[in-house]
This record gives structure tokens, sequence and C-alpha cells, in this order.
């Protein structure tokens, strides 16, 4: 569980947490982009990735 609440964590929360950030200052100025990016490993996946 620790391990998977550790990739939740870096992949899920950090992403929620960082849009929740800005969302203040895009609004604001009027507008903007939040770009998020990842690699391939998310759409095939590979043995002994973790979850």
């Amino acid at each position: 569980m620790e391990e998977f609440n550790k990739v939740l964590s870096v992949n899920l929360v950090s992403q929620f947490l960082g849009t929740k950030e800005v969302l203040p200052y895009l609004r604001s100025n009027g507008g903007g982009s939040i770009i998020n990016i990842s690699s391939i490993g998310g759409i095939i996946g590979s043995a002994g990735a973790t979850a």
C-alpha cells in the first residue's frame, strides 16, 4: 500500500494540486494553458512496473 500510495501521489495527486493552485492566476489573467505530458508507458505498460 505504501508504494501504491506513493505512485498515486506522484502521478495523480500532484497534477490535481498543481492545477488547483494555478487556476486562480489563469482566471485573473484571462486564461492560459495547462499542459500535462506523460510517456508511452502510461498506454502500453510493462511487466514488473508499479501499478
